[in-house]
């Protein structure tokens, strides 16, 4: 796990499981190796939404609306950034594996109403060899995250 997650964790004496283990790229592949239910395996996308990043995090069990983004951020323009743009904004993590504290990096965090209905969320901790698992109010109390419904669920 990166340094500065860890440290953010430990600073807001947040209870926390971490994991090292060979390279895991998907929900999916996550899910069976630690036995946990899909919808607790969280991933975090990066949008570019008019020239403003924001962070969408959302269960590994459902798909991203990404119009109905557009609309809740009445916003136009939706893109994703590039790697190279990626590799700036989060210099510590590996692209695309990018933990869910858009907070940490200045970029405004939006979660999935869904997560509302489990207690933990298990995520990578910067590299595809780190997964935490914390407590989903733990995560809300540390992140402020503007929580919305953009998925559709599988």
């Amino acid at each position: 796990m990166i340094s500065r997650i860890k440290h953010f964790l430990n600073e807001n004496g947040v209870d926390y499981v971490s994991y090292y283990h060979n390279p895991i790229y998907n929900p999916q592949e996550l899910s069976l190796f630690l036995g946990a239910p899909l919808k607790n395996i969280v991933k975090s996308m990066v949008i570019c939404a008019d020239d403003e990043y924001v962070m969408i995090v959302y269960p590994g069990c459902c798909e991203v609306n990404i119009d109905r983004i557009a609309k809740i951020l009445s916003k136009e323009n939706l893109y994703f950034p590039t790697e190279s743009k990626l590799e700036h904004l989060f210099p510590d993590c590996e692209t695309g594996a990018t933990p869910p504290f858009g907070n940490l990096y200045g970029i405004q965090v939006y979660t999935e109403s869904g997560l509302n209905d489990i207690d933990e969320i298990i995520f990578n901790g910067g590299t595809f060899r780190d997964t935490v698992k914390i407590r989903f109010d733990d995560y809300k109390n540390m992140v402020n995250p503007r929580i919305i419904g953009f998925c559709v669920y599988n």
